[in-house]
């Protein structure tokens, strides 16, 4: 996803400018260019924060990670404190998912079709391809990466 927002960023996929797109690809241009792809960067930090802050209250209260969380060198307010920032950070993200998707007028108002909608359908398609490519690989090869953590490896 990186390679792709630095594509937008450089605007070589700018409609009709950029130098990878002087035909004029107007999807292309939509899906990837400057005004399109690097707008969109906004709404995909928003969903990624809002993703961090569910793990902050799932991850202090699974019993299974419970190393993770008690060998981490700062947990303020200890379990609980961080189950409440988790709680409160969660609330607030999922504030402004809302009102990036749903904004009369706004720049994103993604319930209606626009540059910003392609791209991130755009995006969810290249992520699935990655996930299927992964577990594929990971399937051929025969690893089982479950296990990888169920005991320290001797030295």
């Amino acid at each position: 996803m990186g390679i792709l927002g630095c594509f937008s960023e450089s605007g070589v996929v700018d409609a009709g400018t950029g130098s990878w797109n002087l035909g004029g690809n107007v999807l292309l241009g939509q899906i990837l260019s400057s005004s399109g792809g690097v707008a969109i960067t906004d709404f995909y930090d928003s969903l990624f924060f809002t993703l961090f802050t569910l793990s902050l209250v799932i991850l202090p209260l699974r019993a299974s990670r419970r190393q993770i969380f008690e060998t981490a060198p700062y947990k303020p307010g200890g379990k609980w404190g961080m189950v409440v920032l988790g709680i409160l950070g969660f609330v607030a993200n999922l504030t402004v998912d809302y009102i990036f998707v749903f904004a009369k007028y706004g720049d994103f108002e993604l319930s209606q079709a626009s540059p910003d909608t392609y791209a991130i359908v755009f995006t969810i398609i290249v992520a699935a391809i990655g996930v299927v490519v992964f577990y594929a690989h990971r399937m051929r090869r025969g690893i089982n990466y479950s296990t990888i953590f169920a005991q320290i490896p001797p030295e």
